[in-house]
């Protein structure tokens, strides 16, 4: 009997303990489901995902697009060129595969090797493309019958297939046929405009562009090359100049595809990220980096887009009154195309589209006013050149002959497509100095900046520079004066396009550059205010 007892008592107490442990445990679970707390999705994991040379930039866009399906992208380059023969021999396929264009993934879903039909993520367009000095002088689609060389990507890619369409729609295809060059590689594309062989491309902008600044002219990643965590901003173009859009008449928009192949290790998470990047909130975000998103959603309808035109060396001031405004117009966004004035006068003939036009000078600012593409102009701040030298002034450069002589390596902007340029040639004519200095054959650049990176890293021994972008490089550089009776008064002025989709708030924008609040953001970087004033000083260095 005491035995017996025992043994019920135990099986009472194991009752009671198991009873207490579900209790215990429905209590902890009613707790966690009724918590306020947000559960986080679940990760998904790594997803390889490939992306053309093109798309390469836009990783970090991508990488915030994607997060909300909880994966953590791994991209991977690949050739547009050799796209089926990597995918057919890739022992690890990806999970995704995003492209610029439709052709490429049409072609791989005919060919069974999507899993699903893919779907359009945005809508893409063809850029013309041209040598920075326009040899062929092209102002519209009709010029490029001016070519010996015309560059397209093979007709198996997007941008190669509408390239043709839009000549044949163009009624230009037979007069060009002869003179088309067919580009091995994307960089090819690049290669050609660059030294010169051809005289115009048609191409995605982006993709025929190196991507980062050790892969030099020929410099498209190689075919399967790891990005990093996050693409490396590209360097500033100076060799090929993006002309501006195809018109739409002859070359619509196109989807940009995204599909699954047969055989991707995380098939459930590319469908979650495919569905996350069609979702509301990434396609809002599409809409800021590519011609347009797949879908509208209501913010990206009620969204203003407006084009500036603006010369290389008024970009800092006016890139934080633009911030400034569009802080307090939350639906508009300010969109820059950054170049050397010449350069973006010619694009600006070409595409006959935009807003406001801001070149370094009035010279090319009356140019477009001449054409008939201005509606109205406003003064906002002056130029003063000056002669940026490595800091100490190591080879005593005391003034404009200085630049003539044997010992000293000068650099001076473009003359035909750079306001800076141009300006110096004035000043040497008047000092009746230019055909000396032009026989020197001084390196020439296209964006005032680049003079300045120049003498700051010693590839040249002196330049001519606003003064304004001489003091960005106060820390390595000084500055020499140039006698003001050889110049005139450099007026920066911006100018209303007839163009513009939206005058209003176009004109709202550049009275904000000529408004008080505008005038101290361009004093505090240098610019002069007042014809000849010597602009502020270097604001001290602040250290911690």
């Amino acid at each position: 009997m005491p035995n017996m007892r025992a043994r019920k008592i135990a099986v009472a107490i194991a009752v009671l303990f198991l009873l207490t442990l579900a209790l215990i445990g429905c209590g902890r679970h009613g707790q966690a489901g009724t918590s306020a707390t947000p559960v986080a999705p679940p990760s998904l994991g790594a997803l390889k995902v490939w992306i053309p040379c093109g798309l390469s930039t836009y990783t970090p866009n991508f990488d915030k697009l994607l997060a909300g399906a909880g994966v953590k992208p791994e991209y991977e380059i690949v050739n547009l060129w050799d796209l089926e023969a990597r995918l057919r021999s890739a022992t690890t396929k990806p999970d995704l595969i995003i492209m610029p264009g439709d052709q490429e993934l049409q072609g791989l879903f005919r060919k069974k090797l999507l899993a699903k039909e893919p779907v359009a993520w945005a809508f893409n367009q063809l850029a013309v493309l041209i040598p920075r000095f326009n040899p062929a002088g092209i102002q519209n689609l009709a010029d490029l019958t001016k070519t010996t060389a015309l560059v397209l990507s093979p007709p198996t890619t997007s941008t190669g297939y509408y390239a043709q369409e839009a000549l044949k729609k163009a009624g230009l295809y037979d007069q060009v046929q002869k003179h088309i060059v067919v580009s091995k590689t994307p960089s090819e594309i690049y290669q050609l405009l660059a030294d010169g062989t051809a005289q115009a491309a048609i191409a995605y902008s982006g993709c025929a562009f190196p991507t980062s600044k050790d892969e030099g002219p020929k410099g498209q990643p190689q075919s399967g090359a790891k990005l990093p965590a996050q693409a490396p901003a590209p360097p500033k173009q100076r060799k090929v100049v993006d002309l501006g859009p195809v018109p739409e008449q002859y070359a619509p928009v196109f989807p940009a595809l995204a599909g699954i192949p047969v055989g991707a290790p995380h098939a459930a998470a590319a469908e979650a990220a495919l569905k996350q990047l069609l979702g509301d909130d990434s396609q809002t975000e599409v809409a800021r980096f590519m011609p347009r998103p797949a879908r509208q959603t209501k913010t990206s309808a009620e969204r203003i887009e407006m084009r500036v035109y603006c010369g290389a060396g008024v970009r800092p001031p006016v890139e934080r009154i633009a911030k400034n405004f569009m802080q307090t117009h939350p639906n508009v966004q300010i969109l820059f195309s950054y170049a050397g004035s010449g350069c973006l006068l010619a694009s600006l003939v070409f595409s006959q589209r935009g807003d406001l036009y801001l070149p370094g000078e009035t010279f090319y600012l009356n140019q477009a006013r001449d054409r008939g593409f201005l509606t109205e102009s406003q003064h906002a701040a002056y130029f003063v050149p000056v002669i940026l030298v490595p800091k100490g002034n190591p080879k005593g450069v005391k003034g404009l002959e200085d630049l003539l002589r044997a010992d000293i390596r000068p650099a001076i902007g473009e003359p035909d497509s750079c306001a800076v340029g141009h300006v110096t040639r004035i000043i040497y004519q008047r000092a009746g100095l230019w055909e000396k200095l032009d026989a020197r054959k001084p390196r020439d650049a296209l964006e005032v900046p680049e003079l300045g990176y120049w003498v700051s890293i010693g590839t040249v021994d002196a330049a001519i520079v606003w003064q304004a972008q001489a003091r960005q490089f106060d820390e390595k550089c000084d500055s020499v004066p140039i006698p003001a009776n050889l110049y005139d008064p450099v007026d920066i002025s911006v100018g209303l396009l007839k163009f513009s989709k939206h005058p209003d708030l176009a004109r709202e924008f550049m009275r904000s550059i000529a408004s008080p609040e505008g005038q101290a953001i361009f004093k505090e970087e240098g610019y002069a205010l007042q014809p000849h004033e010597t602009p502020a000083a270097p604001k001290p260095l602040v250290t911690e």
